[in-house]
């Protein structure tokens, strides 16, 4: 059996600093020093008020000192439920538009195969986040998938890359980490 890993941990914020995407963005920045090889999702609030964010990385990229971390195993045939907030976009002539269930779906599934998985059954719902944008200093909407969905492991690999790397558009602000559900 074919296996591979990611490292995985998380870090937290006080939610009066880091009230919207960006400012969670700049503050892992900090903390990661910029480093691209690092991905992350806010996660939400604690039971003490505070931002929970979680890392990932592949084995050898180096996290934050002092910041302990989890390897997770990732083997060919491993079944697992995962949640994500995908943005996935649909180009047209007049530039982009939120898809369609049934093309968010085919971008979707297309996507996790590529990246090592195969999809079992899926369930989206489609949402939206608003907030301040400072740099646009204006208000600013983020469409997105909520994505709920059964995957089976056929290239470990990859998949352990997906795991990292994540699935959609603005995975700079944490969409698409695929977190695992139980």
């Amino acid at each position: 059996m074919i296996t591979s890993e990611y490292c995985e941990t998380g870090i937290s914020f006080a939610a009066k600093d880091v009230p919207d995407l960006y400012a969670i963005h700049q503050r892992v920045m900090v903390v990661t020093d910029g480093d691209k090889a690092i991905s992350y999702a806010p996660v939400g609030l604690d039971r003490e008020g505070f931002m929970v964010v979680k890392l990932r990385a592949l084995p050898g990229v180096e996290m934050p000192d002092g910041i302990a971390v989890e390897r997770k195993p990732v083997k060919n045939g491993m079944s697992f439920t995962i949640q994500a907030g995908v943005r996935l976009v649909k180009r047209s002539d007049c530039g982009e538009r939120m898809p369609t269930e049934n093309e968010a779906l085919e971008k979707w599934t297309r996507a996790v195969t590529a990246g090592g998985f195969q999809v079992e059954h899926t369930r989206m719902v489609e949402s939206a986040m608003s907030f301040y944008h400072r740099r646009l200093d204006s208000h600013t909407r983020l469409p997105f998938w909520l994505v709920t969905s059964a995957l089976t492991v056929v290239d470990a690999e990859k998949a352990a890359e997906t795991m990292v790397r994540g699935v959609g558009r603005s995975r700079g602000l944490g969409f698409g980490m695929l977190m695992v559900t139980g």
